[in-house]
C-alpha cells in the first residue's frame, strides 16, 4: 500500500479520486470542456506522465500533451474508451490508498 501521509490528506485524497470517477462516468463525451477537463485532473490526481497516458493508450505523447493542453481532442467516438481507462485507473488509486 502507498503512503500518501496523513489520514486527512488521504480522505481528501480518496474524495477527490471518488469525485472524478463520478465525474468520469456520468461525462457527456460530445462536450469538449468536460472531457478536457477530466483528462487534465486524472492526469494530475493519477500522478501520470503523458507518456505514460501514452503507452496505455496505444497514442503518441504529443497527441497525449495535445489533449492536456486544450489544442486537439480526441473525436467523441474514442473518448469513451479512453474514460474508462481513465475510471479503471481511478478505482486502482482509490484502492492503493486503502
Amino acid at each position: 500500500m502507498q503512503d500518501f501521509g496523513s489520514n486527512s490528506a488521504n480522505e481528501s485524497r480518496i474524495q477527490s479520486l471518488q469525485e472524478l470517477l463520478g465525474r468520469t462516468r456520468t461525462i457527456d463525451v460530445r462536450e469538449d470542456d468536460a472531457f478536457h477537463g477530466v483528462i487534465l485532473r486524472a492526469r494530475g490526481l493519477l500522478e501520470l506522465s503523458d507518456q505514460e497516458i501514452a503507452d496505455a493508450l496505444l497514442v503518441s505523447r504529443p497527441t497525449v500533451n495535445r489533449w492536456i493542453n486544450g489544442k486537439n481532442l480526441p473525436h467523441p467516438a474514442m473518448r469513451k474508451p479512453i474514460l474508462s481507462w481513465v475510471a479503471d485507473q481511478l478505482v486502482k488509486k482509490i484502492l492503493a490508498v486503502y
